[in-house]
């Protein structure tokens, strides 16, 4: 009687040379879309397999989600992070931006009238009275200056601009201190 040998199929193998049998690759690893192999081979990190057994193939993790090792599944990056580094890690962001989602594939600036300091953050605090933001991706807020005061009844909202979140100190009066929260620090001025 005459045997003959046939090459394993797709996502099977046979780690020894005249072997009778193939094996099945494990879930996270194939042959990549080849026959006859004697090792089946797991996705590099940024990637991961994707397919039924005979179909399985490497794709890139989806945008916001990371696989940091060979072999991994892609997880989405948690709030106040972002995927980078070709998808193999997920990094915080940085101070000025933000992150309110999970899956992001990077970090939002903070609005005007909002400020995020240190890394990681999810979302944005108001500026607080007696300081402004006029500018978008800022990790502190500017103080009201010399000679204003903040306007403590002011929406937070509406901190956009020095102009908007600050009065000038009463007639006959005068601060030299910054991010005075209300009229009461401005100091009347010496007569003459």
């Amino acid at each position: 009687s005459s045997s003959s040998c046939k090459p394993c199929r797709v996502d099977t193998f046979a780690p020894d040379p005249g072997a009778t049998s193939c094996l099945t690759c494990a879930a996270d690893a194939s042959t990549r879309n080849m026959t006859g192999q004697t090792i089946c081979q797991q996705c590099p990190a940024g990637w991961q397999v994707h397919g039924a057994t005979g179909e399985k193939a490497c794709e890139s993790c989806p945008a916001g989600s990371v696989s940091a090792s060979a072999g991994e599944s892609c997880t989405q990056c948690s709030l106040g992070r972002h995927a980078t580094d070709e998808g193999k890690r997920c990094a915080p962001c940085s101070p000025g931006k933000f992150g309110n989602t999970t899956g992001q594939s990077s970090c939002y600036p903070c609005a005007s009238g909002k400020w995020s300091g240190g890394t990681g953050h999810a979302n944005c605090s108001n500026c607080g009275a007696a300081s402004y933001n006029d500018e978008v991706g800022q990790s502190s807020c500017k103080l009201c200056g010399k000679g204003k005061h903040g306007k403590p009844d002011l929406d937070p909202n509406l901190r956009v601009s020095e102009a908007a979140a600050c009065d000038s100190c009463p007639n006959a009066t005068y601060s030299s201190a910054e991010g005075l929260k209300d009229d009461s620090g401005c100091n009347e001025c010496a007569p003459g």
